[in-house]
């Protein structure tokens, strides 16, 4: 095979197992109501579902990112695959929500280490330019999936009519995927069995990034703008299906709107970046504030509505992705050397953190978008605050 096919080969790989890494984690999120029932047990408990299978991709980064470069590519690509199928299967269990639980941290264990293979990949095989190129396709590809993955749910939910499919379909999926990768994906790297896994200076690596002021600045503002996306998607199902009475396919277009954010910001990014990432930060923030502050004002003035939620949701995505896309830089960048490590932290440590802001939204009695709009507010006065700080401390813009 001539290397230039093979690069195909592993490019394939790359965004199958971006799209489906990402897509199981919340793509359920439309049949929370009628799990529930099954279950017999609370819909807030089954949305902290979500929020769990973020801890698990923590982890899973984590494990799985020690063992990469001992064990080869192929091997731990199989092995997550397998995890994956597992954990799909698991959750179609009629046993209790525990269980359901446990089953969507292995499904999150999995989906960490399809994403550290393709950082892997993505990393060693492309250079230069041709990296940046499909690097943004990856990074617009993850951003969308959040806000597309829920209409998907919802279709399956309301043709197939039965919640367990919403598993089903993705793990036969994750069994195409693993047969492929199988017959084809060929280890393209020496694999060294003498390379020894040092845990205590991994986890001291990990520790790096806040001895850079950029770096820390970075790592917070991104855990405060996932988080705030994570607590939106996780109360989703209790504010459009229970208080506003919506179809799960009706919740998943709803949701599918969100990409409309997404999508512009990101678009919008790449004309703005020669104003400088400050700048931009700071521009998505104010957005950000004033969506907020609509969607409480709205709130007083037109009481519980769809439009009212959606309109400044999507604007408030719209702006804190203008953050979010600009934190990793001023992460990495800061470092002549181990930009790959810094990067791994990055993720590892905002989307543990991040996934705690979805845990205190399953526990929370929502009953209208008054709550949204106050998490919102407080996201970007926060962000404002830590920017003011580190701005004031450290004026130096951002190279790349």
């Amino acid at each position: 095979m001539e290397f230039r096919e093979e690069k195909k080969s592993l490019l394939f790989f790359v965004f199958a197992f971006a799209i489906m890494g990402n897509y199981c984690l919340d793509s359920f999120l439309p049949s929370v109501s009628n799990i529930a029932k099954t279950l017999s047990t609370d819909v807030g408990k089954i949305e902290l579902g979500f929020a769990l299978s973020a801890i698990g991709l923590a982890i899973g980064s984590f494990i799985f990112g020690m063992l990469t470069l001992k064990y080869g590519r192929r091997s731990l690509g199989l092995i997550s695959l397998i995890v994956l199928i597992i954990g799909e299967l698991f959750c179609t269990f009629h046993l209790n929500v525990e269980f359901f639980w446990i089953s969507r941290i292995i499904v999150g264990i999995g989906a960490g280490a399809l994403i550290t293979i393709i950082v892997t990949i993505l990393t060693e095989v492309f250079q230069g330019e041709e990296m940046v190129k499909y690097n943004s396709f990856l990074m617009l590809t993850i951003a969308l999936l959040p806000a597309v993955s829920p209409f998907f749910g919802g279709l399956i939910q309301t043709f197939l009519g039965r919640w367990e499919y919403n598993f089903i379909i993705p793990m036969v999926l994750f069994i195409i995927l693993f047969i492929l990768y199988f017959r084809s994906f060929k280890e393209y790297k020496e694999v060294s069995q003498e390379v020894s896994i040092n845990v205590g200076k991994i986890i001291k690596e990990y520790f790096i990034p806040f001895t850079e002021l950029k770096a820390t600045f970075a790592i917070v503002a991104g855990i405060f703008t996932l988080g705030s996306i994570f607590f939106y998607l996780t109360i989703g199902p209790t504010l459009f299906e229970s208080d506003l009475h919506l179809t799960p396919f009706q919740y998943g277009g709803f949701s599918a709107l969100n990409a409309v954010g997404f999508l512009c910001s990101s678009y919008l990014n790449i004309f703005l970046i020669k104003k400088g990432i400050r700048k931009i930060m700071i521009f998505g923030n104010s957005v950000a504030l004033i969506a907020g502050i609509l969607m409480i004002v709205l709130f007083f003035k037109v009481g519980l509505s769809i439009l009212v939620i959606v309109g400044p949701s999507v604007l408030f995505i719209f702006g804190l992705n203008l953050v979010h896309i600009n934190t990793l830089p001023n992460a990495i960048f800061v470092y002549k050397k181990k930009r790959g490590n810094i990067g791994a932290t990055f993720i590892f440590i905002q989307t543990l953190f991040a996934a705690f802001f979805g845990i205190f939204a399953s526990s929370v009695n929502i009953e209208n978008q008054k709550i949204i709009g106050i998490v919102f507010v407080s996201t970007s006065i926060i962000l404002f605050v830590i920017m003011s700080i580190i701005f004031h401390k450290d004026k130096g813009e951002v190279k790349q």
